[in-house]
This record gives C-alpha cells, structure tokens and sequence, in this order.
C-alpha cells in the first residue's frame, strides 16, 4: 500500500509541475514583475504642476467641508460609489488660465486671469466601453464617459482700475467625454495590435456656477461670470482632451500597453526549431556510456516493456465505475485517478498564488498599484475523453495523445489601488488605500496534446531490481528510480479548438467590473489570434524545456 500511494503521489506531483509550469509560463509571458512599469504618459511640470500656491491650497483645505460638502452627495452616482469614493479624495491642479479680455468698464479694458485652477470632488455617473472591428486590420475602441462632476477653485487675478485677486469656486456635474481609440495590425486574426492612436475626442463642459470671493471686487467678477465659464471650460475640455497627444490622458497609455505586450509576445513568435519537431530527436541524439547498455523495445527485454506498457495503458485508459464523474457512471481510469489523487473536492487543482510573486507594480499619473496572484484553480483536467494508449515510437521513445473537452481557470488577483505620489503626478492630496479581490475566469475547450517521451533506462540497474513484479505497475514506479539513465519530453504539441473570453469580478463597484470586463474583452479579441499561434511554440518550446529541466 506504501508503494502504490508513493507512486500516486509521484504522479500528483508531476502533474501539478506540469500544470503549473503552463499556466506560470503564459503569465509570465504577459506580466512579468522584472520590467514592470508605469503604463502612464509622461506629462511636463509646465503644464500641469502638482505644486498648488499655498493660498489656494489653504482655501481648498477650509473651506471644502462648507463649500463642497453636498456636492457629490446630489450627483446620481450608480454603480460607481467606491470609486467615487476614492476620486474625491483626489486633487487635479490644472495649468494657469492667461489673461483674457472681459470687456472695457469706465474707459479701461478688464483682463481676468487665473494663476491656478485646483479641481476635486471627482465623481462620475457612468462609464461604458465597447469596441467594433472595423476591418481584418483595425478595431476602434470607444469610452464613453457620462455624468462627469467636479468642483473646482481658482486663484483669480483682476488686471483693471483696481488690481485684484481672489478665490473662485467652480461646480459642473454634468459632464461628458467622448473617445475612441484605433488599433492597427497587419491581420488581427493571427497577429496582435502594433498601433493605437486617438482617433476622437469630444469633451462637453457644461459649468453649473461660478463664485468669486476675496477683494473689494469680487462683485465684479461675479458679474463677469457669463464671461469666465466659457475659457474655464475650453481649460478644462484642453486638459481632457489635449491637442498634443504627448498630453493625452489616456492615449499614452494604451500606446506603451501595445509595445509593452508586443515586446511580451515577440520571443514567442518565431518557428520552432526543427530538432523539437522531431520526437525522435533526442532518441538520436542520445550518447550512451561505454559498458551501458540501455533497455530498448528491441532489446531481450522489448516484450517485458511492452507488457509493461500495456498494463499503463490499462491502467489510465481502461473504463472504470465512478459515480463522481459527469455522467454519474462509468468513466476513463485516467479521470478517475486525477479525481481521487490530485484535483481536490471541487474537481481542481490549485496552485498557489504565491508562487507567482508580484505581477504588477507600477504608477501613472492618478494612481499607483500593485496586482499580486492569490491562487489560481484549475478545473477540468479530468475531462479527459480520449487517451491514446501509449506506443513505441522509436528504440527509447514512446507516445500518447490526450483530448480533454475542457479547462476552466479561475484567477484570484489581488490589487492594491492608491492616489499616484509620482513625480509626473496630475493629483495632490490624495488618501486611502483600496484592497479589493478580483476572480478573472476564463476557459479552453477541445484542448488536444501530442506527448511523447524518451526512456533511457539502464539494463544493469534494472537486472538487479524484481522483475517478476514487471507487471506491477506501482512497484515499479518506485523501483526504477536508480535504473533511469535519462527522461525527456519529446513532443509537447498543443491544440486549442477555443478560448472563451475572460470575464472580470470583484473590483471596486458592480460599475468597474463591467468595464474591465468590456476592457478585457476588447483586448482579448485583439490578441486571441496571435496568442493562439503562439500557443504551440509556448508549450513545444517553453513549457517543455522547463518540465525537462
């Protein structure tokens, strides 16, 4: 009984490593925490300084709580309370309105400018996102942003009769941003994005109202209000939607996610070698010790090995009652084993999170955040609905062929969320920490692997162990460990007949989850054709080379 649970227990373990070094290899491949990094543009300090004129900061920091404390609560804030909770706790500071025309009173041209324009309060109503592919070589990506709130204050300066400043409080909650985004690849079917550029952009400012306060005039700039809204929102809609796109908010962002992914992809996307096409490459390639002899299929002992083969394949591929199984009867012996000694009570197999390490840390201009794995569970391995029974190929070499009906994978993230403190931040002020869980779920389905393997085992060792236990299949698993010269995995091909898309839960509002949801299943339809050509080379090179090593 020691001798068979030591077996399974060698099988369990080997099957994780294999498990695990699939799922680690195509993380790794996108995320990698070795060159993580900020996906945020970069923005000039000339442009938007995080350094608030003290006045002004001292005016946002009293007279928030009085001036702006029912602001948000009005707003019609859906399924975005968390993030709106976190957004206005943050402060834009926006570059200084110049010296502009407001009429002539008594003889004399009034100029009205702003020195700093501080924003916070940020709240918005709802936030959607769809794409549609426009051609085999490009899909637009549209944000639609509605509901927009936000107040403001502003360090007025009058040039007139009397020079004078003060403080402004702005309110505008009904605002909309409008972008779309293009992607580019030479053929989206089989090759991910290269480009992606903002096609359009239409911001829709609408200021509620403007009080001026500070000086004997503010009277004055009261009145001029209707003149004021006007340059403010052309500041405001300049800021959202830049004529430089160095100085998009946004744009940059899915810029350096197209290179950085590409620059993820682009070692997998080359021909496999021709050496690992071959199964029987290593077999001839093998150089054998002078005075060893290695057990063959022609050898004096090929008809034991044989016997011994057929008893695996017996063994896995044999049919077998099991009420556990989907059908609730009889299933392959090779599901059976991977229900009762490696999947746990659900049917998965979980690996733990910690294994993977940080997968992102990095910073923009309004947050900074890191993504950590939790667990990963893998459902479905024993959907197994063929094994082919396991063949010499060659003198050393054996293969098989696995066609499973599906795997499921659950990705539990954790991701930490805080106000940006980087130097090119847009945000000052900022507090609190959001910790949130989040489950992505994603699926294969008609997952075919050719396997082969080469055995070079030692006939000296082997005449020493018992064969006439040959045909006991566990024994002999524990048995032969000093009679193994050289294993390697020949042939690892893979097969994907589908993917289904990711979906995302578990972020910060029922609002978020539906747009990275939307966000990821844009992605995901970008990048389906182009992992899916990679997937061979992934697992003939990558995974194989590591369960070798």
């Amino acid at each position: 009984m020691m001798v068979c649970e030591r077996a399974l227990l060698q099988i369990r373990n080997h099957f994780a490593k294999f498990a695990f070094l699939g799922v680690a290899t195509i993380l790794h491949m996108l995320i990698s925490p070795a060159d993580a990094q900020s996906f945020g543009p970069s923005i000039g300090s000339t442009h938007y300084t995080p350094n608030i004129p003290f006045a002004i900061l001292k005016e946002v920091t009293n007279r928030i709580p009085t001036l702006l404390a029912t602001s948000t609560g009005g707003r019609k804030l859906q399924n975005f309370d968390e993030l709106n909770d976190l957004l206005s706790s943050v402060t834009v500071v926006l570059p200084q309105i110049d010296p502009f025309s407001v009429g002539t009173y008594v003889f004399v041209e009034a100029f009205l400018g702003a020195n700093a324009v501080v924003c916070n309060d940020i709240s918005i109503q709802d936030l959607q996102i769809s794409h549609s592919r426009l051609s085999a070589t490009q899909v637009a990506l549209d944000i639609s942003i509605v509901g927009l709130g936000f107040d403001c204050f502003i360090d007025w300066d009058l040039d007139w009769l009397v020079n004078a400043d003060g403080i402004a409080t702005v309110n505008t909650t009904q605002n909309t941003i409008d972008l779309q985004y293009t992607f580019s690849s030479p053929n989206f079917d089989a090759e991910p994005p290269t480009a992606a550029v903002q096609s359009d952009c239409d911001p829709n400012i609408q200021i509620d109202d403007i009080d001026a306060s500070g000086g004997a005039v503010a009277w004055l700039v009261n009145a001029f209000e209707g003149l004021m809204r006007t340059p403010i929102e052309e500041e405001l809609g300049a800021f959202l939607c830049p004529l430089d796109p160095s100085e998009e908010l946004i744009g940059p962002l899915f810029t350096d996610l197209v290179k950085s992914l590409d620059g993820r992809l682009e070692p997998f996307q080359q021909p496999i070698p021709d050496e690992l096409k071959d199964p029987l490459f290593p077999e001839k390639d093998l150089v054998i010790p002078t005075g060893v002899d290695f057990i063959g299929f022609s050898s004096a002992f090929g008809p034991a090995i044989q016997t011994l083969f057929d008893s695996v394949n017996s063994f896995l591929g044999g049919t077998v009652d099991d009420p556990n199984s989907p059908s609730g009867g009889q299933d392959i012996a090779i599901n059976k084993i991977l229900r009762d000694s490696v999947l746990n009570e659900n049917g998965a197999l979980v690996l733990d999170g910690a294994i993977f390490g940080t997968l992102y840390g990095g910073q923009d201009v309004l947050t900074e955040s890191v993504v950590s794995v939790e667990a990963i569970h893998i459902y479905g391995l024993d959907t197994i609905r063929e094994f082919v029974p396991i063949q010499d190929i060659g003198e050393y070499t054996v293969a098989t062929k696995l066609d499973w009906k599906e795997i499921d994978l659950d990705i539990i993230l954790r991701v930490e969320v805080t106000p940006s403190e980087g130097e090119d931040s847009v945000i000052s002020g900022g507090r609190g920490t959001i910790i949130e869980t989040v489950l992505i779920e994603m699926g294969l389905r008609d997952i075919e692997i050719d396997f082969a393997a080469m055995f070079a085992i030692s006939l000296g060792n082997v005449t020493d162990t018992l064969f006439g236990s040959l045909t006991d299949f566990e024994m002999l698993l524990s048995c032969l460990s000093d009679s193994i010269h050289d294993i390697e995995v020949t042939n690892m091909n893979l097969i994907i007949g589908d993917v289904i898309p990711p979906t995302l839960e578990g972020f910060i509002s029922p609002g978020i989850d539906d747009v990275v949801s939307s966000l990821s299943l844009a992605i995901f339809e970008m990048y389906e054709g182009a992992l899916l050509e990679i997937m061979p080379y992934i697992f003939q090179v990558m995974v194989r080379k590591s369960v070798n090593d």
